[in-house]
């Protein structure tokens, strides 16, 4: 079995760049056939990035996350020199800037069976996502969310953080996964949701029946990030509204923050299901966090129309009826 611990990553040009995200960037192995490499993927590091790979490994690696670990696809760390970070930098599209002085990239299995391309994407808003890939008789159907805080409100909240920033956002389509904290009633309306917005949008796609039965034979995932998130912490809000420094920042919050930005994917096809972008977040990040929780605060206590200072907006808190916090 290779340690790739002792590989060094030469040859760039087998790498295709995939997508980025807020602080990575994804390429694909694109050669020959390769038992180290075929169906793998690099997750290269962007110059917006604080942390270095080698921190994100090794939160990903904690024995904190123990829990979520057949969750999490097979992630290895190699070694780059610069030589390769500026010839993989050259390769890619103009606005991914990548951090070359990291002398790390990880190495993860691809969850895709096919290259992105060749899926169809719909993106129902900022948060969902399915990808599509139909071939002769070869179907795959895979949905990409961010489950976010999976948490209970306090019982003043008229509505949840999820449902709040989807307003602020003025997401078209909003479905609170605060209603996947219940099983099976909440869960079936989360799956309905979907489906119905599939609807909406014109596509003649069943993944109802498929959905409810991938989340009920893995509904331990949701179980333990709700675990998780919430360990040790009753109020995230009182607490993020409180912070006045980075100092104030302690392993409690900051392992609850991370947990609150993974995204999850569902194989409607093989039932398989994986945790991503489990990368910590720096505790420079206080300031959003406070300033985010202090914006949303009117949300949280109008049931209905409500007037937002910052921008003088009027948004109707009850854009998504199934907000669990209204029930």
């Amino acid at each position: 079995m290779c340690d790739y611990n002792t590989l060094k990553l030469k040859d760039y040009n087998l790498w295709k760049y995939t997508a980025k995200g807020s602080a990575n960037a994804v390429y694909r192995y694109n050669g020959p056939h390769n038992p180290l490499f075929t169906h793998k993927v690099i997750r290269v590091r962007l110059t917006s990035c604080e942390l270095l790979t080698k921190e994100v490994f090794e939160f990903m690696n904690s024995s904190k996350l123990e829990k979520l670990r057949e969750y999490i696809p097979r992630t290895d760390i190699l070694s780059v020199d610069r030589q390769f970070m500026d010839n993989l930098q050259r390769q890619s599209p103009a606005s991914v800037k990548l951090n070359r002085l990291e002398t790390d990239v990880l190495l993860l299995d691809d969850i895709f069976t096919h290259k992105i391309s060749a899926y169809h994407e719909i993106c129902l808003s900022k948060y969902y996502k399915f990808y599509i890939f139909k071939k002769e008789d070869q179907k795959e159907f895979i949905l990409e969310f961010k489950p976010k805080w999976l948490y209970k409100p306090p019982a003043f909240f008229k509505t949840c953080r999820n449902c709040a920033q989807s307003i602020l956002k003025k997401q078209k389509f909003s479905n609170c996964t605060l209603l996947l904290l219940s099983m099976p009633e909440g869960v079936r309306i989360w799956c309905r949701n979907l489906q119905n917005e599939l609807e909406r949008q014109g596509y003649n796609i069943a993944v109802y029946d498929s959905l409810f039965q991938v989340i009920s034979e893995h509904y331990d995932l949701i179980e333990i990030l709700y675990k998780l998130e919430n360990k040790n912490c009753n109020d995230m809000h009182n607490t993020l509204r409180q912070l006045s420094s980075p100092k104030g920042v302690t392993d409690v919050i900051r392992n609850s923050m991370s947990l609150r930005d993974v995204s999850i994917t569902i194989n409607l096809s093989s039932h398989e299901v994986h945790v991503l972008d489990i990368d910590p977040k720096p505790t420079s990040k206080w300031k959003k966090w406070k300033e985010q929780e202090i914006k949303n605060s009117p949300l949280y206590l109008c049931e209905s129309n409500c007037s937002l200072n910052s921008e003088g907006d009027t948004v109707n808190v009850a854009t998504n009826p199934h907000c669990p916090v209204k029930f």
